[in-house]
């Protein structure tokens, strides 16, 4: 999902996408070159599993600056239960 100021990725294991999501990266950008970032996943990581995460969204989701930049935060939260609420799915038969 894409607005102008921010973005949403799924967060799938490689060798194990047809399990579905594990995660997801909400990516906003300000008015002002600010760039936060939030990761919500469903399973826990290890410490080099989330610095190495963090390292990809930093390369291939965030063009415009990089972690070590200041201006550029991300936050990593690990969620035991991830419940979604909105749009019920419609049956297009």
């Amino acid at each position: 999902m894409r607005t102008p100021h921010s973005e949403i990725y799924g967060i799938f294991i490689s060798d194990q996408v047809e399990k579905g999501l594990v995660g997801r990266v909400d990516i906003h950008y300000s008015l002002y070159g600010l760039v936060n970032g939030l990761v919500v996943m469903e399973q826990a990581l290890s410490e080099a599993e989330t610095e190495e995460l963090i390292a990809k969204i930093d390369d291939e989701l965030v063009e415009m600056t990089t972690i070590d930049d200041e201006n550029f935060e991300i936050t990593v939260a690990f969620a035991t239960k991830v419940l979604t609420f909105g749009k019920e799915e419609i049956d297009e038969e």
